[in-house]
């Protein structure tokens, strides 16, 4: 699949160099594995120059020979570059329209965000970059130093685990602090106005324009999971047994009562996919070296981050959801209490609480927003769980579809079916929209 255009890709990485008059001494795949079943987002090479340039230089694409709004000039004396080639395969699920300039825009302000604070240095410079009305999306960015310690979080002790944990904390905080410009009006992604200020725009998670409330917001992303399940072959639109129309009234009517007190909530930038796969670290220190990735980056509320793809690969980064039992129920319990509530009891074998609480500590010490501390937290939770219910990745997905029978993966929607009713149900016979209970 990802291997069927890697000799192209690397012809167009060579243009992109020969436009700029760049001898290329070595062209590196990055965290590339050939057979990989599922479809890479993005396809990154490190290119190392045959000699360092000289003076600063502007580099060209084929849209534009100016400067684009948020690049900067390629540094005098350097010797290397990443060049990211985004996958425009309709197999990723991300929207494209303006998916480049999404991620270039959200690093400018990130970069405002962490500006004169130990983390100012952390985010990647962009020389140059693409979106897919040229044909190939590309950004031409500074490459960073670093390690990735998600390959090794795990054997590091639980002190070290901190160091890292706590650096995360940190830009967790500075991103929700972070007043955002007043050209930003809306919840979503982020593109350039023609003066070349940063403004709403599309996000690559979701097709659709922006958002003016947050209402419009959620409700946006629950159609967007209708379409996907209408489209998909074992779903079927959910209305087999009434359960369409039920999520229709929820969505249309009931989801108003939760979000009544969102008009004025305060909107914050979402990193998306904040985890130990995408900062890089000093092997020897553990110290930042740089924050990667925004392909998923929207502007939001704080609960946002705490949903989708960050913090994923950390004990106590994901709320369990609302019919959890056991030791993710205790877990979920702790979470949304602050770890007041006993836990010394729960099972260890699935949860490192160890690994839980501590990073609940840094985010306190942090003065980051966390689950036990943003209004209404758990009902946004909850929502967010439904969204997935009702599109869940292993019905969705074409390959994980591929790789179960017929059987099961009617036993699959069953199972869900079953839950999604069970929550509608709750919210029917609760007063308040409380789905904890």
């Amino acid at each position: 699949m990802n291997h069927e255009q890697y000799h192209q890709r690397i012809d167009f990485v060579k243009s992109l160099l020969q436009l700029n008059a760049l001898q290329s001494k070595s062209i590196d795949p990055i965290e590339y594995v050939m057979d990989c079943p599922f479809p890479y987002n993005n396809f990154i090479y490190h290119v190392t120059l045959e000699s360092p340039i000289s003076r600063p230089m502007t580099i060209k694409s084929s849209q534009s020979d100016k400067a684009q709004p948020g690049t900067v000039p390629f540094p005098a004396h350097s010797a290397s570059l990443l060049i990211r080639l985004s996958n425009s395969d309709p197999r990723t699920g991300l929207n494209n329209n303006n998916r480049v300039e999404n991620e270039v825009a959200f690093m400018v302000l990130v970069r405002q965000a962490l500006a004169k604070t130990k983390y100012s240095h952390i985010i990647p410079d962009v020389y140059s970059w693409a979106d897919t009305d040229s044909g190939q999306a590309f950004t031409m960015q500074q490459y960073m130093p670093g390690t990735i310690p998600a390959k090794t979080f795990e054997a590091l002790s639980l002190e070290d685990k901190s160091i890292v944990l706590g650096q995360m904390a940190d830009i967790l905080a500075l991103l929700q602090q972070f007043d955002i410009p007043k050209t930003v009006e809306m919840f979503g992604g982020l593109k350039f106005d023609e003066h070349g200020n940063v403004a709403s725009g599309q996000m690559s998670l979701f097709k659709g324009e922006p958002s003016t409330t947050y209402k419009d917001f959620i409700r946006s992303i629950f159609k967007i999971k209708l379409q996907e399940a209408d489209e998909n072959p074992v779903i079927v639109g959910w209305e087999e047994n009434g359960l369409r129309a039920k999520l229709d009234k929820f969505i249309g009517h009931q989801l108003d009562e939760i979000l009544k007190d969102y008009e004025q909530v305060r909107r914050v930038l979402i990193h998306g996919d904040l985890t130990t796969n995408n900062i890089l670290f000093d092997a020897n220190t553990l110290q930042v070296t740089a924050l990667l990735d925004f392909d998923f980056s929207y502007v939001a509320t704080a609960a946002e981050e705490f949903f989708g793809f960050s913090f994923g690969n950390i004990s106590g980064g994901k709320l369990p959801g609302p019919f959890e039992t056991g030791a993710n129920l205790s877990l979920r319990q702790a979470m949304l209490s602050g770890f007041r509530t006993p836990f010394l009891n729960a099972d260890t074998s699935t949860i490192q609480w160890d690994v839980a609480k501590a990073w609940d500590k840094e985010l306190v010490r942090a003065g980051a927003a966390k689950p036990a501390t943003i209004p209404h937290f758990e009902d946004i939770a909850d929502i967010y769980w439904l969204q997935d219910k009702i599109s869940p990745f292993e019905l969705d997905s074409p390959v994980m579809r591929r790789r179960k029978t017929a059987e099961q993966l009617r036993s699959i929607r069953n199972e869900t079916e079953e839950m999604i009713v069970k929550f509608l149900d709750r919210f029917n016979t609760s007063s308040g929209g409380d789905f904890s209970n």
